[in-house]
């Protein structure tokens, strides 16, 4: 099905295994998955020529860290509340604020989980290396638009990345950017577990992805995106994710239901090897 992963082989996705798997899984969930829309939108302004302004490249930055470890629905379900506390992203304001500000602001904001601890600390410094991304190259979309996003992705995000992030790795990396309009998968736990089950992503460790799973999964759903009569990688990265997660289809979880007898035909066709 697919030519497994090394740490220096891309796996090979068949057009026609990846033909099949968009149609099966748009025939299961009768039509295409609600996609994430601030990226489809986003990737529209990004295709005409419109620019971005750096506050929007910040505030799609801080969702990308606040969303980590938390369903996007419980983030965007904030967003009023996220906005105001983070002065609608007012570029001097949060250069200048205590982070203890920030951090007991979102303290107040219900989250889960508390990465923003470690992230929201660094937050200045991270806008400092987007501002120096536009001196060096006119502005920051320039930069973005004249390399592939995985390199845009491995630029900010990778281990040895030439304008790296701090506190963001590849998986967040990938989260701002998609949400910035550029064409790229963020594959989590559920796209890269059903990537697995699919044959097609070697080496998975469960829920904690290595750099290599979540590379090797971008470049699975850029080809599958490809056979597809050029579907965009951002929605096939939605298909996958909406078959598996909660609040979506929920088919294909941790347990998927296809353990207690419902009929999938991702296995009927045999692409599935759960």
């Amino acid at each position: 099905m697919a030519r497994k992963s090394t740490q220096t082989q891309t796996p090979q996705v068949d057009r026609k295994i990846a033909c099949d798997i968009v149609q099966a899984l748009q025939s299961m969930m009768k039509t295409a998955p609600t996609v994430n829309s601030v990226a489809n939108i986003n990737k529209q302004k990004r295709e005409s020529g419109q620019p971005f302004t750096i506050e929007e490249h910040v505030e799609k930055l801080v969702y990308s860290m606040l969303s980590k470890g938390v369903p996007w629905e419980g983030v965007i379900a904030k967003k009023d509340e996220i906005d105001k506390a983070f002065n609608y992203f007012d570029i001097k304001y949060l250069k200048n604020v205590d982070s203890a500000v920030l951090i007991d602001k979102i303290k107040n904001i219900d989250f889960r989980k508390r990465f923003y601890a470690r992230q929201i600390p660094v937050l200045a410094e991270d806008i400092g290396i987007l501002e120096k991304i536009a001196k060096d190259y006119g502005s920051i979309d320039i930069y973005f638009n004249s390399i592939t996003p995985k390199e845009a992705v491995l630029s900010i995000g990778g281990t040895k990345g030439k304008y790296k992030l701090k506190e963001i790795g590849i998986a967040l990396a990938a989260e701002y950017l998609k949400n910035m309009g550029i064409d790229v998968a963020k594959p989590d736990t559920h796209v890269c577990r059903l990537l697995h089950r699919l044959d097609l992503l070697d080496n998975y460790n469960g829920e904690n992805l290595s750099e290599r799973n979540v590379l090797d999964a971008m470049d699975i759903c850029s080809q599958i995106a490809a056979a597809n009569n050029n579907m965009s990688v951002i929605d096939v990265d939605s298909l996958l994710w909406s078959f598996c997660a909660d609040g979506a289809f929920e088919f294909c979880g941790a347990t998927p239901k296809c353990a207690s007898g419902q009929q999938c035909t991702l296995r009927t066709l045999g692409l599935c090897h759960y």
